[in-house]
């Protein structure tokens, strides 16, 4: 006889408690919907960037050869294959959609179609990313019982839902966490390094251009087109790389702190109220750069 997922489990453990089951406290409901807050919008927000980075580096690179300068004509867009760029942006939309899934399973006014919809793109996202913990057999199991039980989580208000839910997808959120923060660290040779590197070309070929005599004047105003281009996404690439990686960091941590919080309703939540604050400054500090 195979053995039984253990996520299928403990959700299945979830739906055979007695019906006189407890439902969240304020407490709990109040984590659940901040970090579910902080999660969506990390996933949208990095979702955005990583597209954003490739046309950046693509762009750089041809101003580069404008100037007659070093970037790789045959390979404008660096490391940053569309491939390359599918394999994060599945592991954002992932995040994405486990936000929007806490907040339909914490919010009391929440349909049954509209948690239906929620956990199809959960597990159908989450099917997507790469290395992950869960297998697909455990997935389908998840999806099963979120459709076919979902009338039962609105008379119980899903409490038991998310108490087997938050642990088992655990470890998956906090490889995500680590996952992005590689790629926006400009000491790794990730995603950042790559439109970091197209950075510092610029700024060099713009340089000898404008410093050389011979260079004509409209030139030096492709030059200084270039320049500007090059300290608008140097100064991008700063944000995210402090940032993006500090709010990240502290989601992994607040992803930890939800699982206690939803044990006892007593834990602490400040990392999870905490990430929620540096998620609102990374999403200014960029518009701020983007002049929006």
């Amino acid at each position: 006889m195979h053995p039984i997922p253990k996520l299928f489990i403990a959700l299945a453990a979830a739906l055979t408690i007695v019906q006189a089951g407890c439902g969240l406290s304020t407490v709990q409901r109040d984590a659940v919907g901040r970090f579910a807050s902080a999660t969506i919008h990390i996933g949208q927000l990095t979702s955005s960037e990583f597209p954003r980075l490739r046309q950046a580096t693509i762009a750089m690179n041809a101003k580069s050869l404008a100037l007659n300068g070093t970037a790789n004509p045959d390979d404008l867009d660096g490391p940053l294959d569309p491939s390359v760029i599918a394999t994060r942006l599945a592991a954002t939309d992932a995040l994405v959609e486990y936000g929007e899934l806490l907040m339909a399973l914490a919010q009391e006014s929440t349909g049954q179609e509209e948690l239906r919809r929620a956990s199809d793109k959960f597990v159908s996202s989450f099917r997507r990313v790469a290395n992950k913990t869960l297998s697909d057999r455990q997935l389908e199991g998840l999806g099963k019982l979120l459709y076919e039980s979902g009338q039962w989580w609105l008379n119980k208000k899903k409490a038991d839902a998310l108490k087997a839910l938050v642990p088992a997808v655990h470890d998956d959120v906090a490889k995500i966490c680590d996952l992005l923060i590689q790629d926006f660290d400009l000491q790794e040779l990730h995603i950042i390094q790559a439109t970091q590197t197209a950075v510092n070309r610029l700024k060099v070929d713009s340089n000898i251009a404008l410093n050389t005599p011979q260079t004509s004047y409209s030139d030096r105003w492709i030059a200084v087109d270039a320049r500007l281009l090059a300290e608008r996404e140097g100064a991008r690439l700063q944000i995210l790389s402090t940032q993006a990686i500090q709010a990240l960091q502290t989601l992994k941590t607040a992803n930890a702190e939800l699982v206690q919080v939803l044990e006892d309703e007593a834990g602490p939540i400040e990392k999870i109220k905490q990430a929620v604050q540096e998620v609102k400054g990374l999403t200014q500090a960029i518009k701020a750069i983007a002049g929006r």
